[in-house]
């Protein structure tokens, strides 16, 4: 295999959505930036047919099945919520057992399936404590690991009946993290011995099961002392901890949209070589910051920092993983009708309040 950084590169991004609807603009820029996949984290297409219809459009314009992602675990921020029916969140299902955290992974995955996306940034892993439950509730299953270790292997386990690959997140975990703002590294200070009893409980049960894994804002004191950084960009916890430690093989992904951390993050292309630098095989960007990307990338090539044989062995696994993903079928009203019922049953079931952590 010979390494083109010219195409290839492109191959290790997937691009925020930023559009509910087709538009010539759109096909313009998936044509030109040609990335290996597309993540739906705030648009809202109107309907089901307009979110089908979208992903076959996007799917036509790259001439392959890219990644085409949402962030869907159910709650309040849930994509789907407005086009089927509103889901309980992880915590609520938690509550109620492993089986109800499996039929809320199933539906997830089959309300995925159905509108034609094929990836979820999900389960979070992280636990649930006073310190997290600010950013993360209602999102974590529990603050206990094994527990967050079994609703999430029974939550990945009904992503992956309808073919949907699920992600873990936030590694190696947020339960200490406090709040993020834009102008401090939000820093936590577990030692090696406690995230492992803790945090990283999940991960390591979890470990072959996760296509994808996506690494933390934050920076860790336990392997960047001397120096924080996000734990994207850090060797010590991508490479060391991740890749050597709890031997991952899967695809680590490094996210560089904005956000509260973007401000503490070095210069968008330097982030990304570093992120690469440091063992990640996929970045996730916005549209407008493409270009910076792939000009940090670049750059880290031609000056030695990236390993062309390393970019090589990274893009076969991208391809390999990629080569999972199905086109998707048709969409019917019947099949709407029934799987709406579906959602709407199952949540009847559970109260729409829920009572706050000790």
């Amino acid at each position: 295999m010979t390494f083109s950084p010219s195409d290839a590169l492109r191959e290790f991004l997937l691009i925020e959505m930023e559009e509910g609807a087709w538009s010539a603009s759109l096909e313009r820029r998936l044509r030109i930036q040609r990335p290996a996949g597309i993540v739906f984290s705030h648009v809202r297409p109107r309907s089901t047919h307009s979110s089908a219809g979208l992903v076959t459009r996007i799917i036509a314009a790259l001439g392959f099945v890219p990644f085409l992602a949402l962030e869907e675990d159910g709650g309040n921020a849930s994509l789907l919520r407005g086009l089927l029916f509103p889901l309980p969140s992880p915590r609520a299902t938690a509550r109620a057992g492993r089986a109800a955290v499996a039929r809320l992974g199933e539906l997830v995955g089959a309300g995925m399936k159905l509108l034609g996306f094929n990836t979820n940034f999900a389960p979070v892993l992280d636990l649930l404590t006073p310190i997290s439950e600010a950013t993360l509730s209602p999102r974590a299953f529990s603050g206990d690991g094994r527990e967050v270790a079994r609703c999430a292997e029974a939550f990945v386990r009904g992503l992956t009946s309808h073919g949907v690959l699920a992600c873990g997140k936030h590694f190696p975990g947020l339960s200490a993290a406090q709040p993020m703002s834009f102008d401090a590294l939000p820093v936590v200070g577990k030692t090696m011995a406690d995230l492992w009893r803790q945090d990283l409980v999940p991960y390591r049960e979890l470990i072959d099961k996760l296509p994808f894994v996506m690494l933390s804002h934050c920076a860790y004191k336990a392997y960047d002392f001397d120096a924080p950084r996000p734990a994207a960009l850090s060797s010590g916890v991508v490479a060391g901890l991740l890749r050597v430690k709890l031997g991952y093989t899967g695809l680590a992904v490094a996210d560089l949209r904005p956000s509260l951390a973007t401000g503490t993050l070095p210069d968008l292309g330097e982030a990304a070589a570093q992120a690469m630098i440091a063992g990640c095989n996929i970045l996730v960007t916005t549209p407008s910051e493409v270009g910076k990307v792939l000009a940090g990338l670049r750059r880290a090539l031609e000056l030695g920092r990236l390993s062309t044989h390393r970019m090589e062995r990274s893009l076969e696994h991208v391809r390999a993983t990629r080569r999972l993903l199905k086109r998707p079928g048709g969409i019917g009203k019947a099949a709407v009708d029934q799987l709406t019922k579906r959602f709407e049953r199952f949540t009847r079931e559970f109260p729409a309040e829920e009572p706050k952590i000790a």
